[in-house]
Parts: structure tokens; C-alpha cells; sequence
């Protein structure tokens, strides 16, 4: 009797081509040994910010390394025509919000003179406290893999890293005023609050934060820091997210 195939689980395309990059260094036996301190729950924490992805690895109680790996993120001007780019391609945030990242990305980055993915692994900065003289160490190969898992599971990440930060691609089309209810001419915020009639509105938006955003801030509201609306926003992107709700109790009446 044949022993049955194992089929090993496909991952993302972007996952796939930033574990390409780690290959590139030709260190099999590293790559192995990364991936197995990543299984062993060695990496401690994972920083991630723009241009920037550092973690820590603990080998031992007494000793802890630190890889980091850069590349440069996008620069501000490049970032505002990116996001402006946003604006005729609601589609992109849509498959972002569904933990998919359309490979038309791509073709947004390289329309500013950028690149969402690096090529080569020369073009990342690796650097470790462990002192090793070859290019990619363990731990660096360890930091590749536990950002895999991270790319893949919370894709937002991947533009945060490049410099993108989640507020900012999340309510890029709310702030320009391209949603749907913008056009709506009698949907005023105004004419909400005060009770009055208005137009109905279309059964869908271009963006979730569509009516919350019309409707502006709330006028009773007197307190500090945040205000009612900025609180429901991320409500309002998980409902997104979740359009059958965002409790999954069998039980809930």
C-alpha cells in the first residue's frame, strides 16, 4: 500500500517572495535552523516599523540576540502620490481588508518609482548581535520566517514596514472625500443631527467609514481626546471585515 502524498499548504504569493529573498542567501542548512528557532517560539518579540523589522532570539536565559533587517521605506512625497493613487482603486483596500494583497500593488508602487517587494536580498540590510561574518545567520533566517508568518496572517504589516502606516491607507479614501456619500447632495451631516428628512442613501459604499464619515463629528460631545466617532471606526472596519457581525455566538438571539 502506497503511503498517501502530503500536500503542503500553498501560502500567499507575497509570503512566498520575501522567504525567495532568504533563499537567495544559498544557506539550506541556516534557513532550516531559522525556521526551527521560529517553531521552538525563540523569537521574543518582533518590532516592526517603517523600513525597520527587528527581533529578539532568545538561545538561552543568558543570552538574546538581536537581528534587524532594512530597507528604505517610502519617502513622504512618494507615499501621498501612492495614496492619492488609492483613489481609483477601492479595490486594493477592499482585498487588504479581506487579508489579501492584490498583486496590482505592485504596479501602484512602481508608478511612484518604487517597488512593493525587494529583488534581491543585497538590497535588504541585515545586521545581528551575534557577530557571525556570514551574510545571513540563524537569526536572521529565524527574523525571515517569524515575519513570514506575521506578512501572511496580518498582510497591513507588510505596508507598515514599507512605511505606510494602517491609518493611513485605511481611511485614505474617507479623508479625500472620494466616498460615495460625499455625493450625496441632501446627505448632510447637518440635516442628520437636527432630525430633519433626507435623501435616501445607496445600499452600498466605496469604503466603510462612508456614513461615519459623513455624518462628521458628533455635536454633544464635549469630552477629551477622542471622540465618539474616532472610537467607532475601528467597529465600523471589523463589521467591514465580518459582514455577518463581529460576535460569532451560535447563541446570540
Amino acid at each position: 500500500m502506497r503511503p498517501k502524498k502530503v500536500v503542503v499548504p500553498t501560502r500567499p504569493w507575497w509570503v512566498t517572495e520575501w522567504l525567495d529573498l532568504a533563499r537567495q542567501g544559498g544557506l539550506k542548512t541556516r534557513l532550516q535552523r531559522g525556521k526551527m528557532l521560529a517553531s521552538e517560539g525563540r523569537v521574543q518579540s518582533l518590532q516592526i516599523e517603517p523600513g525597520l523589522l527587528q527581533g529578539d532570539i532568545r538561545m538561552s536565559p543568558q543570552i538574546t540576540y538581536h537581528p534587524t533587517l532594512q530597507w528604505a521605506p517610502l519617502s513622504d512625497t512618494k507615499k501621498e502620490t501612492l495614496l492619492s493613487g488609492l483613489e481609483s482603486k477601492p479595490h486594493l483596500l477592499a482585498h487588504l481588508l479581506n487579508g489579501q494583497i492584490d498583486p496590482e500593488w505592485k504596479e501602484l508602487f512602481q508608478s511612484v518609482g518604487s517597488e512593493l517587494m525587494p529583488s534581491f536580498l543585497e538590497e535588504i540590510v541585515m545586521d545581528c548581535s551575534c557577530g557571525d561574518p556570514q551574510k545571513l545567520c540563524t537569526h536572521l533566517a529565524a527574523l525571515f520566517q517569524i515575519t513570514s508568518d506575521e506578512f501572511e496572517g496580518r498582510p497591513a504589516s507588510w505596508f507598515i514596514f514599507r512605511g505606510i502606516p494602517k491609518e493611513a491607507w485605511m481611511y485614505a479614501q474617507v479623508e479625500s472625500g472620494s466616498c460615495d456619500l460625499a455625493e450625496q447632495e441632501d446627505f448632510t451631516a447637518s440635516r442628520f443631527w437636527e432630525g430633519q428628512t433626507i435623501t435616501p442613501v445607496p445600499d452600498s459604499f466605496s469604503h466603510p467609514l462612508a456614513v461615519l464619515q459623513g455624518l462628521g463629528s458628533f455635536p454633544l460631545w464635549q469630552g477629551q481626546g477622542r471622540g465618539p466617532a474616532e472610537g467607532l471606526k475601528e467597529f465600523y472596519l471589523a463589521a467591514a471585515g465580518n459582514p455577518d457581525g463581529l460576535g460569532n455566538d451560535e447563541n446570540e438571539e
